[in-house]
């Protein structure tokens, strides 16, 4: 598809919210021949409690969401700044078994992020802001697009950062980086412009996360190793302590080798896949 399309225009990412979807809660209750009418009064206990009972039904549910989600998509040719020409998805399940999409987007009639129209294209489609107009949708980003730092952000993790890149650094402007910055930057091709109180905010499309009403993640991809990075990443859900070290070296040998660009990223997904497959195991609800 890369190679056919060019470098896709944009990175998702869709988390499941189960424990606070009133959909899901009520259909998990039916499988558990219980009444819908307790849905909105059930105690965290309780919900933990049917997510892990019901594998099944999560990603039932799950699923009719992605599938609503795509028909949106499909229709609506504004929300992610132009018509999507093409995509791909893969969907991912926490240890606990609870899916997240992740999404490649090809959209048409989108300029060049690096250039002052793309980076417009950015900035309307793309936002961390803590303070939008809508109530409702403050009261959404407020509950699910900031992040809190647990336990599992030093997990793997040789230093103290937080393996999801939080905090996010403040910037002026929106900035679309270089291959070898983004690979600095895990991956992420740009810097968003946000404020000093908007660092643990993740990225969201606001008409997005109003339909989805669960953690969402939209980031603009700038180059062929944007893709490598991303996808290989998302093919599997372990991460073994030394990926990142394996994804600079992979770069690396492909760069001094030279020759197609195409071969230099088939080459570099190959290496790491090799390296995330090694630890792979699969949870209930995938299986």
């Amino acid at each position: 598809m890369v190679r056919t399309l060019g470098p896709p225009t944009w990175f998702l990412t869709f988390s499941c919210n189960d424990l606070n979807w009133l959909d899901m809660l009520k259909a998990l209750l039916i499988a558990d021949g219980r009444d819908v009418d307790d849905a909105e009064h059930l105690s965290f206990p309780e919900r933990l409690n049917l997510v892990q009972k019901h594998p099944v039904v999560i990603a039932r549910q799950f699923t009719l969401r992605v599938n609503a989600l795509m028909r949106f998509l499909k229709r609506n040719k504004d929300c992610l700044g132009g018509p999507i020409e093409d995509f791909w998805y893969r969907v991912e399940f926490q240890n606990r078994g609870s899916p997240h999409l992740h999404m490649l987007v090809w959209c048409s009639n989108i300029p060049e992020f690096s250039t002052p129209e793309g980076i417009a294209v950015i900035e309307r489609v793309v936002s961390c802001s803590l303070n939008p107009n809508d109530s409702t949708l403050r009261k959404l980003v407020e509950d699910l697009q900031i992040h809190k730092h647990t336990a599992t952000c030093k997990k793997n993790r040789k230093d103290d950062g937080c393996r999801f890149d939080f905090p996010r650094p403040a910037s002026d402007s929106t900035v679309c980086l270089g291959p070898d910055e983004a690979l600095a930057n895990n991956g992420r091709f740009c810097l968003l412009k946000r404020t000093s109180n908007e660092t643990m905010v993740n990225n969201y499309n606001a008409v997005l996360l109003g339909l989805w009403k669960g953690n969402i993640d939209v980031q603009p991809c700038g180059s062929v190793t944007s893709v490598a990075y991303y996808v290989a990443k998302y093919a599997s859900k372990c991460e073994p302590r030394d990926t990142g070290d394996v994804i600079r070296d992979a770069i690396s040998n492909a760069k001094r080798q030279g020759g197609d660009v195409w071969k230099q990223l088939f080459s570099v997904s190959m290496t790491i896949l090799n390296q995330r497959l090694a630890g792979r195991t699969f949870q209930t609800a995938e299986i």
